[in-house]
């Protein structure tokens, strides 16, 4: 199956909204299930916190996948745009047809979906139709800024005649200058993925040592006072604190890294998947890490007033 931009796109709108109501849906419909947690709008059992938070983020994923093929697909072609124009440029000084040119460019295959896309604007100029026309369906096939850029740009290249190096020297001037931007901007953004990655791990590990060392102590009977803190009710809020953050943190990945928030939701589902499976071994699970020692907040003893 050939990726197609424009159908990436078209797909995006769709799956992406009936995912994010999916998910709106889920810690109701869990609530309904398990008994809520009141005042808490999540279910109050935590293993079926679990439960919808692990079908929130396979939902989630599944509907923001062509969301994030499609960001990946733009930002090969903005990288692509640039070593293409210069390409063909350089083979029409040579004394070689426009539209022979962008063929041989395109079927060198190094230049992934806008090589593919070129080809198949080129056979069809082959097949019969204006030069015009193709690249005016390589653009609506891609629905993509860079491309509708680079055909406007071969189609006046075309029109030039003799002179059409020119005008694809200037525009390989003008792509360059883009590229240029596009290696400061990465530079700038790309450290954020790890940064975000980093912060969620850090947060995890805090969760850890409140619910599941200070804050079990201090409901346990282990140390000489005690609080009227329901720690598994608590465990619950922090998950699901936890669910709705990270959510926000792949929004901003994907607006940062493809400039695309809806992309972002691919992150924030691994982020979710990473959130769950912490909190179904470590939280309320068996596993404990070597942080300290305190009992399990599925099993602590429900906290009582002192009189």
């Amino acid at each position: 199956m050939k990726l197609v931009p424009g159908r990436l796109k078209q797909l995006c709108n769709t799956t992406i909204g009936a995912s994010i109501l999916a998910t709106l849906i889920l810690p109701v419909l869990g609530g309904l299930i398990y008994g809520f947690a009141w005042p808490l709008p999540f279910p109050a059992d935590p293993w079926g916190s679990i439960t919808i938070g692990y079908l929130a983020a396979f939902i989630i994923l599944g509907g923001s996948l062509p969301c994030y093929l499609r960001a990946r697909l733009h930002v090969s072609m903005i990288w692509a745009a640039p070593r293409f124009i210069r390409g063909v440029a350089s083979s029409v000084r040579s004394g070689i047809p426009l539209h022979e040119a962008i063929e041989r460019v395109a079927k060198t295959g190094i230049y992934g979906v806008l090589g593919k896309i070129m080809s198949r604007a080129i056979a069809r100029v082959k097949a019969g139709m204006d030069f015009d026309k193709a690249m005016a369906t390589a653009a609506k096939e891609a629905e993509d800024p860079v491309v509708d850029r680079l055909t406007s740009l071969l189609i006046e290249a075309y029109s030039a005649g003799p002179k059409a190096h020119d005008v694809l020297d200037a525009s390989a001037e003008y792509f360059t200058i883009l590229e240029e931007f596009l290696l400061l901007r990465d530079a700038y953004t790309r450290p954020y993925f790890a940064i975000v990655y980093l912060m969620v791990g850090v947060y995890l590990i805090i969760v850890y040592i409140v619910v599941n060392v200070l804050l079990a102590a201090m409901t346990s009977g282990e140390l000489p006072f005690q609080i009227a803190i329901d720690p598994q009710k608590l465990a619950i809020l922090f998950y699901w604190q936890s669910f709705v953050s990270v959510i926000a943190a792949g929004l901003f990945l994907g607006k940062i890294l493809y400039n695309n928030a809806r992309a972002g939701f691919f992150h924030a589902a691994i982020l979710i998947l990473l959130v769950t499976t912490f909190f179904a071994l470590s939280v309320f699970g068996p596993v404990r890490l070597p942080l300290g020692t305190a009992p399990n907040v599925t099993t602590a003893v429900t906290p009582t007033t002192p009189a």
